[in-house]
């Protein structure tokens, strides 16, 4: 019941809020830049800095590194701050990131999107 009431405080802190009106893919990708930005809402590596390739326990059972469900979590927060497709996160991400995206960042961001 606390992880229930976790996940939907959560996804609440992450859906960006637009006074009752429409929103554009363009308003929803630049909001997605700036919290991006260190320290911003959806930056989930600044807390791993330095621990990235320390391997965890996912609560599925699986093993996966910091880094790994750092973008997991960031394909969730796409999703629920309004991206449509998996190929639309992992484009926003490689804008952020300002270089391709390798196999693991792929994969890692379009679970997370599922």
């Amino acid at each position: 019941m606390k992880k229930l009431l976790f996940l939907s405080l959560f996804s609440l802190l992450l859906t960006p809020t637009f006074a009752q009106e429409t929103v554009t893919s363009e308003q929803v990708k630049a909001w997605i830049i700036e919290h991006s930005q260190q320290g911003g809402t959806i930056d989930f590596f600044t807390a791993i800095k330095g621990i990235e390739n320390d391997v965890i326990q996912a609560s599925d059972g699986s093993f996966t590194t910091n880094k790994g469900l750092a973008l997991v979590n960031r394909g969730m927060a796409l999703k629920e701050a309004g991206v449509l497709s998996a190929k639309d996160a992992l484009a926003i991400y490689k804008l952020i990131k300002k270089a391709d995206l390798n196999e693991a960042e792929i994969k890692n961001i379009t679970k997370g999107f599922l």
